[in-house]
């Protein structure tokens, strides 16, 4: 039920704000400019003031509150992993005098992986969405007077597009980094990949040959070959 309210509330507060406020920006072929190849996707302009105040107070709620509330949250995990691995140790000291190094050699693996697959996400969110927020924040905020204005917004514009990207791009490596399993069923699925392609590629080189081997026969060799 609780996830099903998230995603109601997401989709009611992301995307059918941006369906609405979003539109092509027509092409005008009559004006000589590198603009006129083709349509832009961007904020129509009848519902600027709108996407403004989502921007600054929307990003804040949506965004914001949540990013410092994972931040802090994980931090907290981090802290409360490290707190009862010292109590083990402890009690095992002076319950029963013998450390069982490879029962909690093991658990201690596994957190330290749980911990560093949580920062890893957790610090991909935070590159790829703080710059595209906040590059909404300025570009709706700040007018771009001079070129030294019109360089900077381009360059911030460019820069927090290749972040998000870079930021959908990163999961699935911190994913493999952090986890042994996914490491594990990563090469499975790769080197099946690998197995099908030469299987196939011997398969053509086999064709290949007997087509090669039958158009240079003679009539009676290729009939006894078929």
């Amino acid at each position: 039920m609780c996830i099903l309210c998230i995603w109601i509330l997401s989709v009611g507060c992301g995307f059918v704000p941006f369906s609405i406020w979003m539109s092509a920006r027509k092409m005008n072929r009559f004006v000589l400019s590198q603009e006129t190849g083709w349509p832009s996707c961007t904020i129509s302009l009848y519902w600027f003031q709108q996407f403004k105040a989502y921007a600054v107070f929307g990003y804040a709620v949506f965004f914001y509150v949540p990013f410092a509330l994972i931040l802090v949250f994980s931090i907290s995990v981090a802290v409360v992993m490290q707190l009862r691995r010292r109590q083990r140790s402890i009690g095992y000291a002076t319950s029963i005098g013998v450390y069982p190094r490879g029962a909690e050699a093991l658990r201690q693996r596994k957190e330290k992986q749980a911990i560093v697959q949580l920062m890893l996400i957790v610090g991909s969110f935070l590159i790829g969405y703080i710059p595209h927020t906040a590059y909404h924040i300025y570009a709706t905020t700040t007018k771009a007077i001079t070129h030294h204005d019109e360089v900077v917004h381009w360059w911030f514009g460019m820069s927090e597009y290749m972040l998000l990207r870079l930021s959908e791009c990163l999961n699935p490596i911190f994913y493999n980094l952090a986890s042994s399993s996914m490491r594990k069923e990563t090469k499975s699925v790769l080197s099946r990949a690998c197995r099908c392609r030469k299987s196939r590629d011997r398969d053509e080189s086999s064709k290949q040959v007997k087509v090669f081997a039958l158009t240079s026969s003679t009539p009676d060799q290729a009939k006894s070959a078929a």
